[in-house]
């Protein structure tokens, strides 16, 4: 919740998700079990990168630009 509830405005930020041959899964190769899709934009083929805003997540073109969110262990 922390990060939907700062992110700014409509911005996309990665997250780390990729499709590929139809699966989802995370760049860093940890196990999918999650999903958080904005019911409100359905999922498009050709789009097979993951990213998020306030609303929840979605799929885009990978090409495009945007800021970011890492991943980073706890201390």
């Amino acid at each position: 919740m922390f990060i939907k509830e700062n992110l700014v405005g409509a911005n996309y930020y990665w997250v780390g998700g990729e499709r590929l041959d139809g699966n989802w899964r995370w760049v860093t190769e940890e196990t999918w079990s999650y999903t958080a899709f904005d019911p409100n934009n359905p999922v498009k083929d050709y789009e097979q990168c993951l990213t998020a805003n306030q609303n929840g997540w979605h799929d885009l073109e990978c090409g495009t630009s945007h800021e970011f969110i890492c991943e980073k262990p706890l201390q």
